[in-house]
């Protein structure tokens, strides 16, 4: 699912919010995202997760308590990680 929203994602403006029942980036709710050579080009570069308690009776659809996600759209810090990246990459071709 996550691949077919992907360019929705890439689409949104600086800012956007996103709000779901599951986190889109996984292992970084609640604290921000850990972004590496792995996940660089994935949508999870992009988006800043935090998470949040909603309390029994707080939704329609249920009565049980639980949590929810929001995701900010950040491109400005994405950049900056891809530009160090970038310049490891070339550090690390001069050095061979």
């Amino acid at each position: 699912m996550n691949e077919a929203i992907r360019p929705k994602f890439l689409d949104l403006k600086e800012g956007a919010l996103v709000i779901s029942l599951e986190p889109f980036v996984l292992g970084a709710a609640g604290g921000g995202r850990a972004v590496n050579e792995r996940n660089l080009d994935d949508i999870s570069a992009i988006l800043d997760v935090s998470a949040y308690d909603y309390l029994p009776l707080d939704v329609s659809w249920g009565s049980g308590a639980g949590k929810f996600y929001v995701h900010r759209v950040d491109r400005a810090s994405y950049a900056d990680v891809r530009a160090r990246f970038e310049a490891s990459r070339t550090t690390r071709s001069l050095r061979r």
